[in-house]
């Protein structure tokens, strides 16, 4: 399943507002883990739940860039 292309947009604007998004649903947050000297520092996402949004995306990314190659 794809994201449906918005109303007067080109295969081209779609891909551009799609990776737009991709990198707001991929962002990390950095948080401690652990007390004292031996804390660290871990990268945890910042919508846990955006995994099938993601594939999603990516999905309508690889089909929007096949369909402005076939243009």
């Amino acid at each position: 399943m794809i994201i449906e292309r918005k109303p007067g947009y080109t295969n081209k604007m779609m891909v551009e507002q799609l990776q737009r998004l991709e990198r707001v649903l991929s962002q990390t947050k950095k948080v401690k883990k652990g007390r004292g000297k031996k804390a660290r520092f871990i990268d945890v996402p910042k919508y846990p739940d955006s995994k099938k949004e993601l594939d999603k995306i990516k999905k309508s990314i690889d089909y929007y860039l096949n369909q402005n190659k076939n243009e």
